[in-house]
């Protein structure tokens, strides 16, 4: 760990609370570890709040992908290097029905209730690309999508501040625009209609303005651009991504 990260952490625990922002920005810098252990402290200290136990299982799948070296490959396309370790997804499941439990006790009392609808978005999405992109289990992961899907949507039409949904909302559109033709029919979502270039439309809002899918959006775009040999604009989000976090290593060693 690095010097100057061990004394952030010292002092986060001495002076002040940790935050679901700090949690996000050590996992956008491959800071897994410590992504997750801020999510637990903050869990910890806020346990009503859905949002602590879905960063945690943020920070276990991404670790999980960035092992067997999913992160940086663009969606679907990429083959694992070495086998899913079975204990993750159920670290992963774990922490989403416990951030499901305290969402669903805000929304019985708000049924608009941002921080839940967040995490149910949040931790829905989390299942879909643990299971597309490690299990290649298409079909469950489809049904996560669609209620990702469904919980951006509420966002959008109660929260429309809230710039992370245009990434689920964005990601379900790229998601469709990829399935085969002769599938589209069997494999409908709510307000996706595979339009690429409206999904990466999306996908940049969230990537400008998003706040906890900030990262995940900047990253998903450089992966896309540079499949479609937009190198310029590849590179530009991956400036944008060293920017926004600079300890991450992705530039430094390309994608």
């Amino acid at each position: 760990m690095k010097p100057l990260l061990i004394l952030t952490l010292v002092c986060s625990s001495l002076f002040g609370a940790p935050t679901i922002d700090a949690a996000f920005a050590r996992i956008y810098s491959f800071d897994f570890a410590n992504g997750r252990a801020l999510g637990r402290e903050y869990s910890a200290q806020n346990d009503q709040d859905p949002l602590g136990p879905a960063v945690v299982a943020a920070a276990d799948l991404f670790a999980e992908l960035e092992r067997l070296k999913l992160l940086t490959q663009e969606p679907g396309g990429g083959k694992a290097q070495g086998k899913p370790d079975p204990a993750v997804w159920e670290r992963i499941q774990t922490s989403s029905r416990l951030a499901e439990r305290r969402a669903q006790t805000l929304l019985s009392k708000d049924p608009d209730d941002p921080k839940a609808l967040m995490a149910l978005m949040l931790i829905h999405g989390l299942e879909r690309d643990y299971l597309a992109l490690v299990e290649k289990s298409y079909r469950q992961s489809w049904a996560s999508a669609k209620l990702a899907q469904q919980y951006a949507l509420r966002l959008t039409r109660t929260h429309p501040d809230l710039q992370d949904a245009w990434f689920t909302i964005g990601f379900s559109d790229y998601l469709v625009s990829s399935v085969p033709f002769f599938l589209k029919p069997f494999m409908k979502m709510e307000a996706a209609e595979g339009n690429r270039t409206e999904a990466i439309a999306n996908l940049r809002k969230a990537a400008v303005g998003g706040r906890y899918l900030k990262g995940f959006a900047q990253l998903l775009l450089a992966q896309i651009y540079r499949k479609d040999k937009r190198k310029a604009e590849s590179d530009q989000m991956l400036r944008r991504l060293a920017k926004d976090y600079p300890d991450n290593p992705i530039v430094s060693r390309g994608l």
